[in-house]
């Protein structure tokens, strides 16, 4: 079953149990919003939760959201689950009386796309009776952990918080973590967030190692592994050229120095990068630009009008362009790293100034930083979702990962 097939179904179990359907919003927010990019659907919706009264009857919706993490580009193409940018398919319940029901259904549908309950795990916060909710409902008690210390649902200034649990599937060599329930419960009322993550969920179901296996994804590949790149960087140009495309239908369609526009240069830039002062042919130009098509029709959107098709061509000349342009400053910098004294390198300079990320200057120099004893300091997510299957086979230990560590 693919990411469409999957919210196909979503959509035809929502609305065969009384959840109304909901637009989705643009994974581009419009200008002057709060936000640049819509990263879920209950953000596009929130004001549904605006008014939450202790008599107000039951309200249930379904609806989908294309979501952009632009801060968690590290991992992508690294680590299996990595993907800053995903569909969430979400149940929006307001005024619920029983949690129980809501649990029921966020499980009932993930049967009816072939998941089994007995290899759902939950990590949950202790203050609600989510383990309660969840063993009536059908998980084993011993796939789940409660939480003391865990993060707050917030929805906004002036909402009231909420709880969060989490939903994983044992899956490989650990767990996917492919989906969040979360509730407000005030005046006797719960106020439910359900999301799943529509390629998680796929690459569960077509039975693939990694996220860009799944066949959403997978037929970027070949074109890609053509290009003048490292091997280890197909799977990265990959994913990114996949938010590039999408960035592009969703509205953003001029590179600049900040705002909108920046987000799409830094993607740009980062393909670039990868590109090594190589550049795309003429010929694979074409093949990518022709592929865009199909990355946004697997997700049910209208194909890319003739503007952003070439918007698309555009951007693979600046990546061509920077790919020259980066690897021109990095053999400046390599000219540093080999003659000047250590002490007298300022690598935030070379990022404000000279667009040069500490990154790149590991992945490029590793030797030379350790030949010449320079360690910069780089930030590594470890976050359950990065740690959940590794970067290779090696078994997760499922306690470890879930349980609540004694900080």
């Amino acid at each position: 079953m693919d990411v469409i097939e999957i919210i196909k179904q979503f959509y035809f179990y929502g609305q065969e149990n009384g959840f109304r359907k909901l637009q989705e919003g643009k994974v581009v927010r419009p200008r002057g919003s709060e936000t640049i990019f819509n990263m879920s659907a209950i953000s596009e919706h929130i004001s549904l939760f605006d008014m939450l009264s202790e008599t107000g009857c039951v309200e249930k919706y379904v609806t989908k959201q294309l979501s952009y993490f632009s801060n968690k580009l590290d991992g992508v193409g690294i680590n299996r689950l990595t993907n800053p940018m995903e569909v969430g398919l979400s149940f929006l319940v307001k005024n619920c009386k029983e949690p129980e029901e809501m649990i029921y259904h966020a499980l009932a549908f993930l049967q009816s796309i072939g998941l089994f309950t007995h290899r759902i795990y939950v990590r949950c916060d202790k203050e609600l009776e989510f383990r309660r909710w969840y063993i009536k409902t059908g998980i084993p008690s011993e796939n789940i952990y409660e939480w003391k210390n865990i993060e707050k649902f917030h929805i906004g200034k002036q909402r009231p918080t909420g709880n969060y649990s989490y939903l994983y599937y044992k899956y490989l060599n650990g767990v996917v973590p492919f989906g969040t329930i979360a509730t407000i419960y005030r005046d006797g009322n719960y106020h439910f967030d359900v999301v799943f993550y529509a390629e998680r969920l796929a690459m569960i179901l077509e039975e693939k190692e990694s996220i860009w296996g799944i066949s959403e994804i997978n037929f970027l590949l070949p074109v890609v592994s053509s290009l003048p790149i490292d091997f280890l960087n197909v799977n990265r140009f990959v994913l990114l050229f996949r938010v590039l495309v999408l960035l592009i239908h969703g509205g953003i369609g001029e590179i600049s120095n900040k705002k909108q526009g920046y987000f799409l240069k830094k993607i740009i830039r980062e393909l670039a990068f990868l590109l090594d002062s190589k550049t795309i042919s003429n010929l694979s130009k074409k093949k990518l630009v022709d592929l865009s098509s199909n990355l946004v029709h697997s997700l049910g959107y209208i194909d890319l009008n003739i503007q952003q098709k070439r918007q698309i061509e555009e951007s693979i000349e600046k990546i061509n362009y920077f790919s020259i342009d980066i690897a021109k400053r990095l053999n400046k910098v390599e000219n540093m790293l080999r003659n000047q004294e250590v002490n007298s390198i300022d690598f935030r300079k070379l990022k404000g100034e000279y667009g040069i990320f500490p990154e790149w200057i590991v992945a490029k120099y590793s030797d030379i930083l350790k030949d010449r004893g320079i360690h910069i300091e780089i930030k590594k997510r470890n976050s359950i979702r990065s740690l959940a299957l590794g970067n290779d086979n090696r078994l997760v230990d499922i306690d470890e990962l879930l349980g609540e560590k004694n900080v």
